[in-house]
């Protein structure tokens, strides 16, 4: 027998330190760059809600305009600026938004020329609500009401 030991090789399995050092810098650095885009993202979200808020109350406004008898949207909504929900209660979770509403009687329109011709002047409206958000965002819509 000999005083040598004999060494037998295994198949070793497992990360050697440095594997592993460069696999948690890696997930490190992922997952910085992926919370510096979420922080970006929760940052820019409450610079756009006075812009989503003027949009959401303009589109409101002209669908309850739309959905007004003809002959009453000239004489009850031209020029109005009072900032009220269809029940005619004030808004009042809205501070510092403006509102303005035109209505314009003898409208051309110029998407469909053939049909400007078909539809009387008087029984056409151009419908343009605009809503000035505090910070000076300005959402406009336009809806055009045949009777």
């Amino acid at each position: 027998m000999s005083n040598k030991a004999e060494f037998i090789t295994h198949d070793e399995r497992g990360l050697t330190l440095i594997e592993l050092l460069v696999f948690i810098v890696i997930v490190g650095i992922a997952a910085t760059a992926i919370l510096g885009v979420f922080g970006s993202l929760t940052r820019n979200s409450a610079t756009l809600l006075p812009e989503k808020q003027a949009q959401a109350f303009a589109a409101s406004k002209l669908a309850e305009i739309m959905a007004e008898p003809f002959v009453t949207v000239v004489s009850r909504y031209n020029g109005s600026t009072a900032m009220t929900f269809p029940d005619n209660s004030q808004v009042t979770s809205l501070p510092g938004y403006r509102l303005s509403i035109s209505v314009n009687p003898a409208v051309v329109i110029t998407s469909t020329p053939a049909a400007a011709g078909v539809i009387p002047a008087a029984d056409r409206l151009l419908v343009t609500v605009t809503v000035t958000a505090p910070n000076g965002t300005v959402s406009r819509l336009r809806g055009i009401r045949i009777r």
